[in-house]
């Protein structure tokens, strides 16, 4: 929500603001998957990436391409993560933060 000194009406987006997002997902099937799963969100147009913000099932991740399952793209603006094993049945949840530029 805008502060009270924010010149526009309260809905607007306020430059400066930060926002969690959480992309929660759950394999509907009756077996396991392996290494077939990708989940990726862009970052909206006039919102930048929190380095360092990234959340993989409640353990933070890096941003860069190395051993984990999640990344951060900069050229491509966007949030990847490839869960390595997921149960029937089983959900997760990625979690990161952006900033209203």
């Amino acid at each position: 929500q805008a502060p009270a000194s924010y010149p526009g009406i309260p809905t607007d987006p306020v430059p400066g603001a930060r926002i969690t997002y959480r992309l929660n997902y759950t394999n509907y099937g009756e077996a396991a998957e392996t290494n077939t799963i990708l989940i990726e969100d862009v970052i909206p147009t006039n919102a930048a990436y929190s380095t360092g913000s990234l959340i993989f099932n409640g353990t933070p991740k890096t941003d860069a391409t190395d051993g984990d399952e999640c990344q951060y793209e900069s050229g491509a603006e966007k949030v990847i993560c490839a869960p390595q094993n997921v149960a029937a049945g089983a959900t997760g949840q990625v979690e990161f933060k952006i900033v209203i530029e």
